[in-house]
């Protein structure tokens, strides 16, 4: 692959830590020098004025292949395609199982996605109920009605505005003449948001749809993933952003691990896959191009906190609501009869995966909007559900979200915690998103003493503890990654 791959970069750090001599101290400024050369997340950051339309197609990013990543990408298909007797067997019935979950999604009588109250989940023990389970997992989407009550919501995004205004002349954004979604990570309000404790509460719940071994992941423990901001105006059509999926989109293929995930899949078990597996996921590895925006961190949800009162049409979110069906889907559609041999079908290096009229015309078919959302409500989507946004924001008033999605606590999701919290102390953006220092000049941003504790274990600021023996080796690692451990504890 063109770089070292985090997950190679991460053990490679353990490893490090491991052969300093015993008896040797360890300080902190130590470690960070030491990380700083065994990975650094910052490197993808070489395109700086870069944005989120250099991430998308739909939103004119380029796609076009070079001579060796075509014969690269035919021997990979070669080397990864289900055998014939699979694809003979099973492509019909993924086909027909589209079918059927559209005639679903589009009839008025049925719910097409989970919709849970913050109050319900909150006398629930913080747990979604097994009838609400069942649909979130089925339909890959949560809608959480007032997770934040919408007074406070409306709040931040007053207080973010004039964020923006009072720092107008650094500010950037896509488009560049009239930025709907912009580069902005460390307002104030969106380090409040992300700490709320309903959101981390939410976060958790989330997490815990999720299944995984004591050693390698805990859904209790919510990390703080750190992204952008959107204030779409009534009227735009540039953030026109296309079917697609989070989580990169050759490396599903690509590489070993991730594509270790959708083995049922490509089997030809594909009834059998389960979604909400981290076991392999966790290692997964999603950014092997290091491209500028490409998430490397395992969201176990996307998500996005409603600071606005929007309906269908009107610049909001539109789903399809049917994960294990869609995913079969465009897992298996490279291997089919009339995709050209190099040609693994809406995906690009460095860019999402997209979802297109020529290659997934069936699926295009149960795009769905989500009900309407209101300030405060939060809406979350599986790291594989296809979404989009609404071409054109036909309503009369902003649609403005922060993004803010659920992760658990991974030793992968720490060693890029360590790196995003020095960030955040210096006021950089984060290390997945295009090179900028310019929210280290605003005086109003969100610093480090503005955190709750929550919101400080969240960030990576102080040392988490394992809540049961499972999980003290998978923690000791985490904390050697942190700087909150020697290799000798």
């Amino acid at each position: 692959h063109e770089r070292q791959s985090k997950a190679e970069a991460t053990m490679a750090t353990v490893s490090l830590l491991r052969s300093v001599r015993p008896g040797r101290r360890l300080h902190h400024s130590w470690l960070s020098r030491q990380l700083s050369t065994t990975w650094q997340p910052g490197q993808k950051q070489e395109e700086d004025g870069a944005t989120i339309g250099d991430f998308f197609t739909s939103l004119g990013a380029d796609a076009e292949l070079s001579p060796e990543q075509v014969t690269r990408y035919t021997a990979l298909k070669q080397r990864v395609a289900p055998p014939q007797e699979v694809m003979n067997t099973c492509w019909q019935q993924v086909c027909d199982a589209v079918s059927f979950a559209t005639e679903s999604i589009v009839s008025p009588s049925l719910p097409s996605v989970c919709e849970v109250r913050m109050s319900d989940l909150k006398s629930n023990d913080g747990q979604l109920t097994a009838a609400q389970a069942k649909l979130a997992r089925a339909s890959g989407v949560v809608v959480l009605r007032e997770a934040v009550p919408p007074q406070q919501a409306l709040g931040w995004k007053a207080q973010v505005k004039e964020y923006i205004q009072d720092n107008r002349g650094n500010v950037s954004g896509f488009p560049e003449d009239d930025p709907q979604v912009y580069e902005l990570y460390w307002s104030r309000p969106q380090v409040e948001a992300r700490q709320h404790q309903n959101v981390l509460q939410a976060s958790t719940a989330l997490n815990r749809l999720w299944h995984g071994r004591d050693d390698i992941i805990d859904v209790d423990f919510p990390v703080t993933y750190v992204d952008r901001l959107r204030i779409r105006n009534p009227g735009d059509s540039q953030f026109a952003l296309g079917p697609h999926i989070d989580g990169g989109s050759l490396e599903r293929w690509e590489d070993d691990k991730y594509r270790s995930v959708y083995t049922d899949i490509l089997n030809g078990n594909w009834d059998r896959y389960n979604a909400f597996d981290a076991n392999n996921r966790v290692h997964a590895r999603m950014d092997l191009y290091d491209a500028p925006n490409a998430c490397s961190l395992f969201r176990t949800f996307q998500g996005w906190l409603s600071l606005s009162e929007c309906a269908p049409g009107e610049g909001s979110l539109q789903v399809i609501p049917m994960l294990r069906e869609a995913t079969a889907y465009f897992i298996l559609r490279p291997f089919t009869n009339g995709v050209p041999a190099h040609l693994f079908p809406g995906a690009s290096p460095g860019k999402g995966q997209d979802i297109n009229d020529t290659w997934h015309a069936p699926l295009m078919h149960a795009v769905t909007s989500i009900p309407d959302v209101f300030p405060g409500d939060m809406v979350f989507w599986h790291c594989d559900t296809i979404h989009a946004v609404d071409g054109v924001h036909n309503g009369t008033d902003d649609a403005s979200v922060f993004f803010i999605p659920a992760a658990p606590m991974t030793v992968p999701n720490a060693v890029y915690l360590s790196e995003q919290r020095n960030h955040f102390l210096k006021g950089y953006a984060p290390p997945d998103f295009p090179a900028s220092q310019c929210e280290s000049q605003f005086e109003t941003r969100g610093t480090d003493d503005m955190l709750t504790p929550q919101g400080q274990a969240a960030l990576g600021l102080i040392k988490p503890s394992a809540m049961t023996h499972n999980m003290s080796n998978m923690y000791h690692h985490c904390n050697l990654a942190l700087g909150f451990a020697t290799p000798w504890d």
